[in-house]
């Protein structure tokens, strides 16, 4: 009985703490800006994923922690505009030909990406859907965080030149 009553306290104990748990809304991390490197903003954002799927039980519930590609992509779509901005109408007409042909080159990636994730976890079940996700999510959070960079980067290389809207 006494196993029986440990047990029971173990499982109350890791529901609880699961309740805890509290989601954080993407418009709540802070922007990269705001660090002084790209390690340091990706700190807080891998605490946070450990935490949620400590707290998560796996499964289906697994789903919401993975946030970074929300949170590249909120960086890229940061930088796009200020670049955007910044351009003259040529250079904005080229930025956006870019961004599209990126765009389409991210989607096939995501394709094949889901094609490949399917052939090696075809099994069903909760446990695979958590497994997919965190595969899917570390093959895609590489793409957008390298383009919201090359935004980053451009902008720079614009900020540094002075404009003649000539």
């Amino acid at each position: 009985m006494n196993k029986f009553l440990s047990l029971a306290l173990f499982i109350f104990s890791c529901a609880s703490q699961a309740n805890e748990f509290v989601e954080k809304p993407i418009e709540h991390f802070q922007p990269l800006a705001e660090f002084a490197s790209v390690a340091d903003y990706e700190r807080p954002i891998a605490e946070y994923v450990q935490t949620c799927l400590d707290n998560s039980f796996g499964g289906s519930l697994s789903l919401r922690c993975f946030v970074a590609d929300e949170l590249w992509d909120k960086e890229l779509n940061y930088y796009y505009r200020l670049l955007y901005r910044s351009l003259d109408s040529e250079g904005k007409a080229e930025l956006k030909t870019s961004q599209l042909a990126w765009l389409a080159s991210r989607d096939q990636s995501i394709e094949f990406n889901r094609h490949l994730i399917r052939q090696q976890y075809p099994q069903a079940g909760s446990m695979y859907v958590a497994i997919r996700a965190q595969v899917a999510n570390d093959l895609l959070v590489p793409i957008i965080k390298q383009r919201a960079l090359l935004l980053k980067q451009w902008l720079e290389i614009v900020e540094q030149q002075p404009f003649d809207p000539l």
